[in-house]
C-alpha cells in the first residue's frame, strides 16, 4: 500500500512540473500578435500575428499579407501567400518583445499584444 501512494505522489509531482514548464514555455513562444515598436511606442497599424497552426499574417497600414511559417526556435521561416520563395529571419523574444533581424540586417522590434 505504501508503494502505491509513493507512485501516486511521483505521478502528481511529474504532472505538476510538466504543467509548470508548459505554462512558462509560452512566454517565449512566437505564437501571438506582436505590434511594431517605433522609438519605444507601440504602432497598432503594423503587426505580425502567428497562429498555433503555423499560419499568420503581417498587417501593414490595414493591408494584410497572409503566410505560413515554420518556427525553428531562433529562426522563423515565413512563406507569404503568392511569393515564390520563403523569407528566413533570426528572432528572439525577451520580456514579451519580439526582435526580428530584417533582410537588411537591422533589428526590428514588436511588442506582444
Amino acid at each position: 500500500m505504501k508503494n502505491f501512494f509513493k507512485k501516486i505522489e511521483v505521478v502528481a509531482i511529474i504532472t505538476f512540473i510538466i504543467t509548470l514548464l508548459t505554462g512558462c514555455g509560452n512566454l517565449n513562444s512566437i505564437v501571438g500578435t506582436f505590434e511594431a515598436l517605433d522609438n519605444g511606442k507601440v504602432r497598432n497599424d503594423i503587426y505580425y500575428t502567428f497562429n498555433k497552426d503555423n499560419t499568420g499574417g503581417y498587417t501593414f497600414y490595414g493591408q494584410t499579407k497572409n503566410f505560413i511559417y515554420e518556427d525553428r526556435g531562433n529562426k522563423v521561416i515565413i512563406s507569404y501567400e503568392g511569393a515564390t520563395s520563403p523569407n528566413e529571419f533570426d528572432y528572439s523574444i525577451k520580456d514579451n518583445i519580439l526582435t526580428i533581424k530584417d533582410s537588411f540586417g537591422s533589428d526590428v522590434q514588436y511588442k506582444r499584444k
